[in-house]
C-alpha cells in the first residue's frame, strides 16, 4: 500500500482516542490491518534484481512526491479541525513501518536487533497478490479507503 492509503487510514483510526500517544499505536496497528488486505503496491511493477534488492524507476520516484504532496495537502484541509493533532499522529503511525523498511539510509542496518525485527515482521504480514489479481486489490484497498473517509467525514 502506498503513502496515501495508510495515512487515511492511519489518522481515521485516530478518532477513536483522545491521546496522541494511542493515536500514533492505532495508527500503527491500521498499517498491518492494511497490510494483510489485499493492495495495489508499486512494487508489483518493480522487478526484483539478481542480487535480491529492487530497483525503482524515475516514474515511481515522481510518484512517492505526489502522494507524499497529497499527504501534506490533505494534513492541510484538516488543520482546522480539534482533533488535528491526534489525525497527524495517526497518519503518522499509519506511515511509521514504510517509514522504517523503505527507507533507503536505514537498509544498511537491516541486521541490527530491532530494525531486523521490524523488516521480518512487516515481510511476513504484507500481502501481496500477484499482478494478474490487480482488480481484487483494487477493490479492497478502494473499500479500505472509502470506510476511512467515511469515519474522517463522518
Amino acid at each position: 500500500m502506498t503513502i496515501v492509503p495508510h495515512s487515511i487510514i492511519g489518522a481515521s483510526s485516530a478518532v477513536f482516542t483522545s491521546n496522541i500517544y494511542l493515536a500514533f499505536l492505532f495508527g500503527l496497528i491500521s498499517h498491518f490491518i492494511a497490510d494483510v488486505t489485499p493492495h495495489l503496491e508499486p512494487n508489483m511493477l518493480v522487478v526484483r534484481q539478481p542480487d535480491g534488492t529492487k530497483k525503482w524507476s524515475v516514474w515511481l520516484y515522481i510518484f512517492v512526491i505526489v502522494e507524499f504532496s497529497l499527504t501534506i495537502f490533505g494534513f492541510y484541509l484538516f488543520r482546522e479541525r480539534p482533533d488535528f493533532n491526534l489525525l497527524v499522529f495517526g497518519a503518522l503511525g499509519g506511515l511509521f513501518p514504510d517509514m522504517i523498511v523503505n527507507n533507503p539510509f536505514l537498509q544498511k542496518y537491516r541486521n541490527s536487533p530491532i530494525i531486523k525485527y521490524v523488516f521480518w515482521f512487516h515481510d511476513k504480514i504484507h500481502l501481496e497478490l500477484p499482478i494478474k489479481y490487480w482488480y481484487v486489490s483494487a477493490f479492497c484497498e478502494a473499500a479500505l479507503i472509502t470506510l476511512a473517509c467515511f469515519v474522517l467525514f463522518k
